[in-house]
C-alpha cells in the first residue's frame, strides 16, 4: 500500500528514492501501515497522500524504486480512482506503467471516503485497460458477502477482490456454510476474547488496549441485553 498508506517500514524506500533525485517525503522510523496514532501523524499522511495523487510522474518513479529496491519480492500498490474527482487516465494509467504486480483499487475517490457507493463500473474500466499489462488488478468496496464478491468478479473482469468493512458485518464472511444470523451470542463473545488473547500474546503491553476497543461491537451485536 506505497500510494495510499504510504506504507515506509523499509529504508528502501527513503533511501533509493533519494538516491534517484526523488524528495525524501518518508523519514525512517515511521512505519505507518494503515493506522495512525496522532493528530499529527494522521495530518503529515494526508499530505503526503494528497502530494502523491497531485504528483503521478514522481508517484510512479517511488513506485518504480520501490520494486527494484524489493527484488524478487511482488509489490502491491492499493490506491483510490484519484482525489477530488476519478482520474483514470491520469493516475490509474501512471500506475499501470509501473512494474508492480497488481493494482488494488477501492472504487471511489479519497474525497468521496465511504460516503458514496463504490464506482464498480470504473473498475471494470480498469480492468480493462490493464487486460495485456499482466497485472492482477483486484478491486475494493461495498462487497456484501462472499457471492457478491465472486459475481462482482466475474462481472467487471476482475482478478480478485479486497475486502474491507463487511468482515465487520460479518466475521464467518469466507465461509459460505455459516449463517451468521443462527450464530449464537456466547460464540461470539468467545472469538472475541480469543482476539483479545492473540493482542495480548502479541503485543505484550507493547500497545494500547484501547485499540481493541473500537472492534468490540464487530462481536457484541444483534442480541438484546
Amino acid at each position: 500500500r506505497i500510494i495510499e498508506s504510504m506504507m515506509c517500514n523499509r529504508p528502501l524506500i527513503t533511501d533509493r528514492a533519494t538516491e534517484s533525485g526523488l524528495p525524501k517525503l518518508f523519514e525512517e522510523g515511521n512505519h505507518y501501515l494503515g493506522y495512525t496514532q496522532t493528530e499529527d501523524e494522521r495530518a503529515a499522511i494526508a499530505e503526503q497522500i494528497v502530494w502523491c495523487f497531485n504528483n503521478p510522474e514522481l508517484a510512479k518513479k517511488i513506485v518504480q524504486e520501490t520494486v527494484r529496491g524489493a527484488g524478487n519480492l511482488p509489490v502491491s500498490v492499493k490506491t483510490r480512482l484519484g482525489y477530488n474527482k476519478i482520474e483514470i487516465d491520469t493516475w490509474i494509467k501512471h500506475l499501470l506503467e509501473t512494474d508492480i504486480a497488481a493494482l488494488v483499487v477501492h472504487g471511489r475517490t479519497r474525497k468521496e471516503m465511504s460516503q458514496m457507493p463504490a464506482h464498480w463500473d470504473e473498475l471494470g474500466n480498469i480492468a480493462e485497460i490493464a487486460k495485456s499489462s499482466g497485472k492482477f488488478i483486484i478491486g475494493n468496496g461495498d462487497v456484501a458477502n462472499l457471492e457478491d464478491g465472486y459475481k462482482k468478479a466475474a462481472k467487471y473482469g476482475l482478478d480478485g477482490i479486497m475486502i474491507g468493512r463487511g468482515i465487520f458485518s460479518n466475521l464467518w464472511f469466507f465461509n459460505p456454510d455459516i449463517k451468521v444470523s443462527e450464530i449464537k451470542p456466547d460464540t461470539k463473545v468467545a472469538l472475541m476474547v480469543r482476539h483479545l488473547e492473540f493482542f495480548d500474546r502479541l503485543w505484550k503491553g507493547g500497545k494500547s488496549f484501547d485499540t481493541m476497543k473500537k472492534f468490540f461491537k464487530i462481536y457484541i451485536n444483534g442480541w438484546d441485553g
